[in-house]
This record gives structure tokens, sequence and C-alpha cells, in this order.
């Protein structure tokens, strides 16, 4: 999988903002807090986590060194809670159903890498040309 070390905050900020547009849902700034820093250290799959029913979305600094592949799922899973919050006004849902958010806010599949611990690392599958040119 092809990713991008050097990948800015600004840039991993602006597909997060593309996402939202293209997913119509209305999300608030990424925030990189310290705190997000020390729970990827306690668990090193979680690399984010979302405020539903708005945001903001919480990253991890780790996060911005992820595989293309990895990020866009990550991203597009964090999308879907607040798609499924917003447009079905389904504001307590499960991680699974978070990841049907995804695939229908955005057409992105998220599949899990077991080679992560617990139920893995969420990866896009699948998506969308349109989708993948974010990453270009």
């Amino acid at each position: 999988m092809r990713g991008n070390p050097n990948r800015t905050p600004q840039q991993v900020a602006e597909i997060w903002g593309h996402l939202c547009r293209m997913a119509r849902v209305e999300c608030k700034a990424v925030a990189w807090p310290p705190a997000m820093d020390e729970v990827h250290r306690a668990n090193r799959r979680r690399y984010a986590q979302v405020y539903v029913p708005r945001g903001p979305l919480e990253l991890a600094t780790a996060a911005r060194k992820l595989p293309d592949q990895h990020l866009l799922g990550v991203l597009a899973h964090e999308v879907g809670h607040l798609y499924l919050a917003q447009a079905h006004g389904i504001p307590d849902h499960t991680e699974d159903e978070a990841d049907v958010g995804a695939f229908e806010a955005l057409g992105v599949a998220v599949a899990y890498d077991r080679t992560w611990p617990g139920k893995g690392l969420q990866y896009a599958s699948s998506a969308p040309r349109r989708v993948w040119g974010l990453f270009r």
C-alpha cells in the first residue's frame, strides 16, 4: 500500500473537508490533540475519533503517515458516523453501522486489515475514482 510519509496536517484536513462535502455532512475542523496521541500509544489501531453529530474529528499525529488505503478507510469510517447522525437521525449506532454509512455516503467499502490488533485497522477495499483523486 502506498502512502505519503510527509503528509501535512493541512493535507489531511483538506481530504477530510472534501469527504464531508461529498457525503453532504456538516463537519467541524480536524484537531490534533496530544490526548489522541496518548490514546494511539495505548492502542495502536486508534487513530481517530469524531464527535457526533458534527465533529470535530480528532486525529493522532501518526495518522498522517498511514498508507492511503488505511487513511481513507479511517476517514470514511468517521464520515459514516456523521452521516448516520445527520442524514438518518441515528446518533447512537455501532462501529459496523458507521462502515455501512461510509458506503452509503461515499461509496467507500471499509474493510479491516487483520494484521493490526483487535478488530484490525480500517482500510478502503474499494472506492470511487472521485474519492481516490483526493490522494493525488
